[in-house]
């Protein structure tokens, strides 16, 4: 069977928003058709790195971060906070979207299980484990997720060689709800790397060639050495300049505070997922504004910010509907959480909120 090209770039090390910048140029590129099939590899200094939905101050601890000179930044995709170190490979793909049919979660089974395929011929047993891990003897050694953006295909991941568990422990916030959702009491019943597993350090470039090998032999592509041009260089680091790197972005969302604001929180597959609503002041029945935050991955990643804007200042009657609809014409997909979970926490919020005006 033929394969299909695909090329290979090592960026190196970088700024963690440089890299998540050339994430989002790249896959601007894919879709316009000047960035071929691409799997790229990344080095990362120690940073903590949140998913786009996520609320900052819940996920990590700044100050720590601060006083010790890990960086802070956050990811264009969605999915839950992680740490990135030279101990850790970072990878990404640029594929077609048409390889996918099935969408996130046929990507998420075909590219982990080649990811494990691949890992497992460093002599460690790893096996993919919905949505989005990889892990061996129940420990995760990878972890990975994605979007579509059109005709393009991005999904991320990385792979646990020599993880700085103080790093881990510190820089992010663990609560005991996400270790036990996994049947872990503590960090390192949750995660582990190849060096604690083999027994001794394995040398990065052994790492890649199991990736690149497996993801090869798992997808039938066929890897060609390459490098990135100097106009997706450029392109990175504008976006970089004027959006990933920048203080805005990196903070992300605030839920919304003062009187009357309402929150829920559900549970779903991919971790938890959060609704709040503040009413306009006024008793109108009118919603001054609404977010959605949470561990989930949603494609198109503005889906979640376009839902939050088209339900601002509208009345709170019918406005289940209109983001029922709104959701189906805008084509989204999700993984971790669904559609469902969204419009059961806005009418549960709605609920909450003409419960209250009647007492």
């Amino acid at each position: 069977m033929t394969r299909r090209p695909i090329r290979v770039v090592d960026s190196g090390v970088r700024r963690p928003t440089w890299h998540l910048s050339a994430s989002a140029a790249l896959a601007e590129g894919h879709r316009a058709g000047t960035t071929p099939d691409t799997l790229r590899l990344q080095s990362f200094p120690p940073c903590a790195l949140v998913g786009r939905h996520q609320i900052l101050e819940r996920e990590v601890d700044g100050a720590w971060c601060a006083a010790n000179d890990v960086t802070v930044a956050r990811r264009i995709t969605g999915g839950g906070a992680i740490v990135m170190a030279p101990g850790i490979l970072g990878w990404e793909l640029l594929l077609p979207a048409a390889l996918f049919p099935g969408g996130l979660g046929e990507a998420a089974e075909r590219i982990g299980g080649a990811v494990a395929a691949g890992l497992s011929g460093l002599g460690v047993d790893a096996r993919f484990r919905p949505r989005n891990d990889v892990e061996v003897g129940g420990r995760k050694i990878s972890g990975m997720g994605g979007w579509f953006d059109g005709p393009t295909l991005l999904y991320q991941g990385t792979v646990l060689v020599q993880l700085d568990r103080k790093l881990i422990g510190r820089a992010l916030r663990w609560p005991g709800e996400k270790l036990g959702r996994h049947g872990a009491a503590a960090i390192e019943d949750r995660v582990s790397d190849l060096e604690t597993l083999l027994g001794a350090p394995v040398p990065m470039v052994t790492v890649v060639e199991a990736l690149v090998g497996g993801l090869a032999d798992g997808l039938g592509l066929d890897p060609v050495p390459g490098i990135l041009r100097a106009a997706e260089e450029a392109s990175a680091d504008a976006v970089e300049r004027h959006e990933v790197g920048t203080p805005d972005f990196i903070a992300g969302p605030a839920p919304p505070s003062g009187d009357g604001v309402l929150s829920q929180t559900r549970r779903t597959p991919g971790g938890l997922l959060r609704a709040h609503l503040k009413p306009r002041p006024g008793g109108d029945g009118m919603i001054e504004t609404v977010l959605f935050t949470g561990d989930g991955f949603v494609n198109p990643p503005r889906t979640l910010a376009d839902l939050e804007a088209a339900l601002k200042d509208t009345s709170m009657q019918g406005c289940v509907e209109r983001a029922r609809a709104m959701l189906a014409a805008s084509g989204a997909s999700f993984l971790g959480c669904s559609s469902d979970d969204l419009l059961a926490l806005l009418q549960e919020l709605v609920d909450a909120h003409r419960n209250r005006e009647t007492v």
